[in-house]
């Protein structure tokens, strides 16, 4: 969220809190990835659905 004032932008939260929530939002997306993958595909099986025996 940004703030437009006549001397230029100025950014509402801090740096850091902004980094911070960055962050925790890529390692939720990527457990998420992770879950999904990993019920979707599971180990062991064939990625065409069917065994190569």
């Amino acid at each position: 969220m940004t703030i437009i004032r006549p001397a230029g932008y100025v950014a509402v939260e801090y740096p850091a809190v902004a980094i911070a929530q960055h962050a925790l939002s890529i390692v939720a997306g990527l457990a998420l990835l992770a879950t999904v993958l990993s019920v979707a595909r599971p180990v062991g099986r064939s990625p065409l659905g069917y065994d190569s025996t």
